[in-house]
Order: C-alpha cells, then structure tokens, then sequence
C-alpha cells in the first residue's frame, strides 16, 4: 500500500517541479535587496514541491585532538511536497529510502530487507529535514539567526528548539 502511494508522489511532485521553477524565477528578484533570513523564509514559505540530486558529508570534531573530520560523501536524489510528503534515496555508500506519506515514514534499508516505520512528526521533529519537508513554522522548531557574510555568501544558523531525537 505503501508503494502505491510513493509513485502518485512521484506523479504529483513531477507535476510540481514547473511551477517551483516559475516561483524559484520570480523571487530572484525580491531577494536582491532582502536580509539573509528574509530571503530563507521566503524561499521556505514560497517552496511548496522541489526534487534534486544531492550530496551530503558530515563534519565531525574528532574527540581526541580536537581537529575536524569529514566524513566519506553520501549521494542520492530526492524529491518532497511540504508539508510531510517526500522521498529521499541514498544510492551511496549504501542504498537507503526513506519516505513519506504525510503521516508515517517508512526508511527502508537495502542491505537489511527491513522497512522500518515510524510517525513522521517525530521522526522529523528539529532535525534539519523539518527545514525542507515540514510545515512553514520554522521558528518554532528553530532559532534563526544570521551570521554575516563568508567568501560572498550570507550565511544563517539554525538551531534546534528541541533536543534531536531522530537521525532523520
């Protein structure tokens, strides 16, 4: 059942992906003058479906010395409808799915056979999916702040409210 409601996702999200360039293209020109934090709750508040592809790497302060790790690249696609409805692939190192319906996630792990389910609110919760798939009431989930410019970029913060109790 579960599979069933994935690939309408799919269909919708396709359908979605044009109007998200349409928005994408007409807010180029609001951010020009905008503060680093107006522009990321408009980009948030104006983002209704996107999919992509990605990778991710995970820095890590190594205990002992104290130096910075970087952790081996992860990659994959994804694709989401806010609130709640996406579909996440890692396809390396190790093939992973995690999905969404709007209520439950379901992360289902190649190498395990195991689909593994879960309520989706907690699952995502203040972990950094809740900036992409959650509602659009950052701010009670986050604490926003921005902190400054680095190499032409402005940069933001985001912590979380709440403790993380998910890997999400």
């Amino acid at each position: 059942m579960a599979i069933v409601k994935s690939w309408s996702l799919l269909e919708m999200l396709n359908k979605f992906n044009q109007t998200l360039c349409l928005v994408v293209a007409c807010s180029i020109t609001t951010f020009a003058n905008a503060s680093a934090l107006e522009q990321f709750k408009s980009f948030v508040n104006g983002t209704k479906a996107a999919r992509g592809e990605f990778t991710q790497r995970m820095v890590k302060k190594d205990g002992e010395s104290g130096n910075l790790k970087l952790s081996n690249a992860s990659d994959g696609s994804f694709q989401f409808a806010r609130p709640g409805k996406f579909i996440w692939i890692y396809k390396k190192p190790y093939e992973q799915i995690l999905q969404a319906d709007g209520e439950k996630l379901f992360i289902y792990d190649k190498d395990l056979n195991q689909v593994t389910i879960k309520t989706l609110g907690n699952a995502i919760g203040s972990s950094p999916a809740a900036i992409l798939f959650g509602s659009n009431d950052l701010e009670k989930n986050f604490t926003l702040s921005e902190v400054g410019m680095r190499e032409g970029i402005e940069w933001l913060q985001a912590i979380p409210k709440a403790d993380r109790k998910s890997v999400v």
